[in-house]
């Protein structure tokens, strides 16, 4: 007796399911987030239970903004210890293409696009659970606790 033969046979996610379950979590996070998307409360800071980070990305993502609007490829910060390279995690890095719009924005709209990319990240994370949980065969609303689950943990003081 062969069990694979005994489970449902899978179903592919149709783009109308997928695009409706990115725009249901899209909703969930926009309730749960209202207060930092207004500017009300800032996400960014109060993810921080250790301010350690704080001393390590935002002067990195500090030299790259500044290298960026004079022109030329950031590659080392030099100002950090005796320096330290950009493309790698050691603070801010060049490589993840999510934050570059950031650096280009102005000075007043850095801490709200900190916050939009945050919630980006909790998004993206949470549409990937539900389709991992939809692989797995899990009924569309089980995936959906499966994303708004990913969502909470995420961020754990705010939800």
């Amino acid at each position: 007796m062969n069990p694979a033969k005994e489970l449902p046979q899978y179903k592919s996610i149709t783009a109308k399911e997928l695009l409706g379950a990115a725009f249901l979590l899209a909703c969930a996070l926009a309730v749960v987030f209202f207060d930092s998307l207004s500017g009300q409360v800032r996400l960014f800071i109060k993810t921080m239970a250790d301010p350690t980070p704080l001393f390590l990305f935002l002067p990195a993502e500090h030299a790259i903004r500044e290298a960026l609007l004079q022109g030329h490829l950031p590659l080392w910060d030099p100002s950090r210890g005796l320096g330290t390279p950009q493309v790698m995690p050691s603070g801010g890095t060049i490589l993840y293409l999510l934050k570059l719009p950031l650096y280009f924005l102005g000075d007043e709209w850095q801490n709200w696009g900190r916050e939009l990319l945050l919630i980006l990240r909790i998004w993206t994370a949470g549409l990937a659970a539900y389709l991992a949980a939809r692989v797995f065969r899990i009924p569309p609303i089980g995936a959906f606790v499966a994303a708004i689950e990913i969502g909470r943990a995420s961020c754990r003081e705010r939800v």
